[in-house]
């Protein structure tokens, strides 16, 4: 025979069938067939028998021979027929007899299909293995003991590595930190980046989660905080990092320079805190016990970024604590874009009634933060603490205490907050104290099914609490010696003050329902208000006592403004011959007793002025109008006489 077919392997699908496929390359015998079945769901591979799964029929060395399947197969699997020589010279030649050619030619033929399949096997090795470049030779491979549950690696001269660790996909840092200098594989890319190791690179960050050896589920995971933060202080870091949720029942201490940043924090509200879905970087903390989750003492430039606080609406959790015993202060602390949720006291800053008093936390600024379910927001309450400090763009959900509880506090801004309260009882800010200090309160605003947006009481008016373009819905309360200013405010709702404080409005927009009255002043508390809307649209408005308001078409001779000597509903003078009353429209009488009148039928113009009935309720007419009397009338006098 001579060797004319290059393949050496078959692939096909027997099916169901059982009928014969053609084998497309020459054999010797039927011995020299290999045959496996590929399941093609698994890709598992298995050897097949002949005779049992499998028959050989034809001529092998003409290249003629068939194989058939001896049962039924699913029709996407496939037999691998393969082509396996035995390496032997079987041809006897004899000195001095003829050339056994039949039988040399058989050999000549058996070692050409052994080249071939060799070359195949090395073809296919060739293709799934590695190869090094021209020139270059493969390293020596590892041995058993050194490579077993580790991964591949280079060193730098680009030898064959055993890295140290498990190997494992979630240990990936920990093997690559421990490879140490010997594998140089960081390189930043870009002009005047200098290459590293990974290990090195690594170390320029400390994770918290890096630090759970010895920890199980349930176990209270303080120490991994701890163990990161001694790390981090050893490399010369300031801060440690977090990605995941992480139970504690302790309180972690931040020490002085160091700070936590997680890897962001979001929660989707599902009716009950346990339930809802929380991702991102948290700290849960339900210690019923009281004690903090953080706690900030006599330490100076931290941060806290991007973490989430869960504290289960236990009875007396605190998330975060802040104070000092003056050696040294609190300071130059930073919290951003931090939840807390379910804490009875999301912070407290500062404490009168610790054994030293938590005082001298100043310099410390909160912003892009949210508190969602708690029963207080901030307590700050400590001998002039929070000096030169700043709260903004906080947002204060379903509060059911105290959004601010401002005890003691000294130079303040709060900016852009909002709160939602809950219960009569609730506040946005309680205002109270001996502070001299200025507080600023701006662009703030709260609403929700009850409460009040201020209580202030204190007793030193050295101080002021100044509110700058705050929206104001719920009730005031300004109670002691106190001074308030309110500039460039929108304010619908009522303002009592009682005892000896002061109120002075600028420019504020005063929106409360006609004729009810928006400020009460009792026991030497004074009023003060300069409002540039104009004196004609106050017709039927309750003026405070003390409410400057803008006349309109100023004239020489006139006054700028009209200033309420008593308090009362603002109307016009009554008119004879006026045709242009209106149901709703405010009257005062010419002579002042006391009460203004509202138009209830406009049928025509007025007649001769009416004798004023002065009994709340009672009506009286005159020509085709109407008037009943509804309360009590303001006094106003002209206030800043204009000259020619």
């Amino acid at each position: 025979m001579s060797l004319t077919t290059l393949p050496i392997e078959h692939e096909y699908q027997p099916g169901d069938a059982q009928a014969a496929e053609g084998i497309p390359f020459q054999f010797l015998t039927g011995a020299d067939i290999d045959v496996v079945h590929i399941d093609a769901a698994t890709g598992a591979v298995s050897a097949l028998l002949p005779d049992d799964d499998y028959v050989i029929a034809g001529d092998g060395p003409a290249g003629t021979a068939t194989i058939t399947a001896t049962a039924d197969w699913p029709l996407a699997d496939s037999f691998l027929v393969r082509r396996r020589t035995p390496i032997k010279q079987d041809a006897a030649i004899n000195a001095h007899q003829a050339l056994p050619s039949r039988d040399v030619a058989r050999q000549l033929d058996r070692v050409a299909m052994v080249v071939q399949e060799d070359r195949a096997d090395l073809a296919d090795a060739r293709n799934r293995s590695w190869l090094v470049p021209r020139g270059e030779t493969g390293g020596v491979l590892p041995s058993v003991a050194d490579r077993a549950g580790k991964f591949r690696a280079w060193d730098v001269e680009g030898n064959e590595y055993a890295s140290n660790g498990g190997g494992a996909d979630d240990a990936l840092r920990e093997d690559l930190a421990e490879t140490g200098d010997a594998l140089n594989a960081y390189q930043p890319g870009g002009a005047g980046a200098v290459q590293t190791s990974l290990r090195a690179r690594l170390q320029r960050d400390v994770w918290v989660e890096d630090y759970f050896a010895g920890l199980s589920p349930g176990d209270d995971y303080q120490p991994a905080f701890d163990r990161a933060m001694d790390v981090a202080r050893a490399r010369g870091r300031s801060k440690v990092r977090m990605e995941t949720m992480i139970d504690t029942a302790s309180t972690i201490a931040l020490r002085s320079g160091m700070s936590i940043e997680g890897d962001g924090t979001h929660y989707r509200w599902d009716n009950d805190l346990e339930a809802n879905v929380y991702e991102g970087a948290w700290i849960r903390n339900d210690n019923a016990a009281g004690g903090p989750v953080l706690r900030y003492g006599s330490m100076q430039d931290s941060r806290l970024r991007d973490v989430g606080i869960f504290c289960g609406e236990e009875a007396n959790t605190v998330a975060i604590s802040i104070g000092s015993d003056n050696s040294p202060s609190t300071q130059s602390l930073y919290f951003e874009k931090f939840i807390v949720v379910g804490a009875a006291l999301a912070v407290r800053w500062g404490d009168q009634n610790a054994a030293t008093p938590l005082e001298q936390c100043d310099a410390i600024t909160f912003r892009d933060f949210s508190f969602h379910s708690c029963v207080d927001g901030f307590r700050l309450d400590a001998n002039n603490v929070a000096d030169t400090s700043l709260i903004e763009r906080g947002r204060l959900y379903q509060m059911q205490g105290l959004g601010f509880d401002l005890r003691n506090c000294g130079i303040l801004r709060i900016s852009e907050c909002q709160a939602g309260l809950l219960y009569a009882e609730s506040r946005m800010f309680k205002i109270g104290g001996l502070a001299p200090d200025q507080l600023i309160i701006q662009l703030c605003q709260s609403e929700g099914l009850g409460g009040k947006m201020f209580e202030i009481n204190g007793n030193n008016d050295q101080g002021a609490t100044h509110l700058i373009g705050c929206v104001i819905n719920q009730p005031v309360e300004c109670n002691g010696i106190v001074r308030v200013t309110s500039t460039g405010c929108y304010i619908n709702t009522t303002i009592d003050l009682d005892g000896y404080g002061r109120w002075s409005s600028t420019n504020d927009v005063w929106d409360g329902p006609l004729g009810q009255p928006q400020v009460t002043v009792a026991n030497g508390a004074q009023f003060d208000a300069v409002t540039q809307r104009d004196a004609n649209g106050q017709n039927g408005v309750w003026l405070p006592r003390g409410m400057k308001v803008k006349q309109a078409n100023l004239t020489a001779g006139g006054y700028e403004y009209l200033g309420a000597m008593r308090a009362g509903i603002y109307g016009e003078t009554f008119s004879v011959g006026a045709g242009y009353y209106y149901p709703g429209f405010r009257v005062l009488p010419t002579v002042d007793n006391g009460f203004a009148y509202n138009v209830t039928v406009a049928a025509g113009v007025t007649g001769a002025e009416p004798a004023w009935p002065t009994g709340i309720g009672d009506t009286v007419v005159s020509g085709g109008v109407a008037f009943q009397c509804i309360g009590a009338s303001a006094i106003v006098k002209g206030v800043g006489g204009i000259q020619a």
